[in-house]
């Protein structure tokens, strides 16, 4: 359920980076660098929350 929460607030965001990127193309690329930041960190954090859960489900 996280996993699905998290990919359509990216998905979202995404969406409102291009827009603004098609507004004010000088702004395209750090917005590019920092989409793929969050992505990165989208990942790491999912990596994180279930290996949490599946540490807790062990004990």
């Amino acid at each position: 359920m996280a996993l699905l929460r998290f990919i359509s607030l990216y998905g979202i965001a995404i969406i409102i980076l291009v827009v603004i990127a098609n507004f004010a193309p000088f702004l395209a690329m750090p917005l590019y660098y920092i989409a793929i930041a969050a992505l990165v960190f989208l990942i790491v954090y999912l990596i994180y929350h279930y290996t949490q859960k599946n540490n807790g489900r062990k004990k």
